[in-house]
C-alpha cells in the first residue's frame, strides 16, 4: 500500500510539473509573437528614421550644389550685385574652403577680381557697341542671382535650424510626411 501511495503522489507531481510545463510552453510562445512584433515596430521605426536621414541628406547635397553653383556664377560675374548694401555678412563675401576647391576644379577663379578690374559698366558696354538692353539684362540677371543667392542662404539656415531643433528628437518619433 505504500508503494501505491508513492506511486499515486508521484503521478500527481508528475501530472501537475507536465501541466506547469505546458503553461510555461504557452506563455514562451505568446512571448515570442509579441518579441516578434516589438522587434517588426522597431525595424520599422529605424527603416523609417534611415530614410527620413537619407531624404534629408540628398536634400541636404541638393542644396550645397546649388549654393555651389550660385557662388561660382556670382564669383563668374565678380562683383556686389546692384541694390544690396556694402555692409554684407562675411558668410555672403566669402567663400568656404570646399566651394573655393569646388571652384578650382570648375576652372573658376577661387577669389573675384577687385572691383574695378575687368569689369564693364554701362558706358563701356555702349562704347564697345554692346545695345543697352543688354546691360539691363545683365543686371537683371544679377539682381536675380542675389536674390536666389539670399533664398538658399535662408534655405540652408532654416535647415541647419530644423536639423538642430529635431536632431535630438528624430530617434523617438516616425516621419511625419
Amino acid at each position: 500500500m505504500q508503494l501505491q501511495g508513492l506511486v499515486a503522489e508521484l503521478r500527481e507531481g508528475l501530472h501537475a510539473a507536465l501541466t506547469e510545463l505546458c503553461e510555461l510552453r504557452h506563455r514562451d510562445r505568446g512571448l515570442e509573437a509579441e518579441l516578434r512584433v516589438h522587434q517588426s515596430d522597431v525595424d520599422d521605426k529605424i527603416m523609417s528614421l534611415k530614410n527620413s536621414l537619407n531624404t534629408r541628406n540628398s536634400r541636404a547635397d541638393v542644396l550645397e550644389e546649388h549654393i555651389s553653383d550660385l557662388s561660382t556664377i556670382q564669383h563668374f560675374f565678380s562683383g556686389p550685385p546692384l541694390g544690396s548694401s556694402p555692409q554684407r555678412s562675411a558668410t555672403s563675401t566669402h567663400t568656404s574652403v570646399s566651394e573655393q576647391e569646388a571652384q578650382q576644379l570648375r576652372g573658376c577663379p577661387s577669389t573675384p577680381p577687385a572691383w574695378g578690374e575687368r569689369r564693364r559698366s554701362r558706358d563701356d558696354a555702349e562704347t564697345l557697341g554692346i545695345p543697352a538692353e543688354n546691360s539691363k539684362r545683365q543686371r537683371v540677371a544679377l539682381e536675380l542671382l542675389e536674390s536666389e543667392r539670399v533664398y538658399v542662404s535662408h534655405l540652408s539656415l532654416l535647415l541647419k535650424a530644423n536639423i538642430s531643433f529635431n536632431g535630438s528628437d528624430a530617434l523617438g518619433c516616425k516621419d511625419k510626411r
